[in-house]
């Protein structure tokens, strides 16, 4: 994760100062293992500064993981509005996807793991209108390729589309992780931007509507 990358706020006061700090930990250790205190040393700050905006560290992980998923929601709905079409717009958004999260391997192992619940195992509001926001682009374009016939999806049956739309986002973390993990080299040692086009493919054509077959009549 570089010092530009859209998954790390930029402005804000001393919310975003916090962010920062601990993205800048998270980025140096690969962990999001410190403490509150390391984040306000190196944030520059009193060690007790973060409850103005954070009641403890969950509260703190929870905006790190909200932050992320702004920005791959960001990321995914520029990288589909530059397509015309549905299924260009699903390759786009599946290429957006796996890069977003190997630019961003710590928060987004953060984004997706159990340490950004509360102790009660509840999610915060912001990081579920994040969450929920960047599947939205995906459900979005889903809709849209059904209304036009190009996937597989009754686009007036909300069930069948919001399976659509967990189906497609779990493959895509599924996938995500396997890079993210390097597990599946014990499958192929193809290069990871070969293997992400084939796995869009495959992804893609299981939606994709089958054509018509064309029926000739008797000789």
């Amino acid at each position: 994760m570089s010092a530009t990358d859209p998954a790390r706020p930029r402005s804000g006061g001393l919310r975003a100062t916090l962010i920062d700090a601990a993205l800048a930990l998270m980025e140096e250790t690969g962990t999001w293992r410190f403490s509150l205190r390391e984040v306000a040393r190196r944030a520059g700050v009193s060690h007790n500064a973060h409850v103005r905006h954070f009641a403890d560290k969950a509260a703190l992980l929870a905006a790190i993981g909200a932050a992320g998923y702004d920005a791959l929601g960001q990321d995914i709905a520029r990288a589909v509005s530059r397509e015309a079409g549905a299924v260009d717009g699903l390759h786009a958004l599946v290429r957006t996807f796996v890069g977003f999260a190997l630019r961003n391997r710590p928060q987004y192992g953060l984004m997706v793991g159990k340490d950004v619940r509360a102790a009660d195992g509840s999610i915060a509001p912001d990081l579920r209108r994040a969450a929920d926001g960047a599947r939205h682009v995906l459900k979005d374009l889903l809709d849209r390729g059904a209304r036009a016939g190009v996937f597989t999806i009754d686009p007036d049956d909300a069930d069948d589309l919001s399976a659509a739309v967990v189906a497609v986002w779990s493959m895509l973390h599924g996938y995500t992780l396997l890079e993210l993990e390097r597990l599946r080299q014990l499958e192929t040692l193809i290069g990871t931007d070969e293997l992400t086009e084939r796995v869009s493919a495959r992804l893609v054509n299981g939606l994709v509507a089958a054509r018509p077959a064309q029926v000739t009549g008797p000789s």
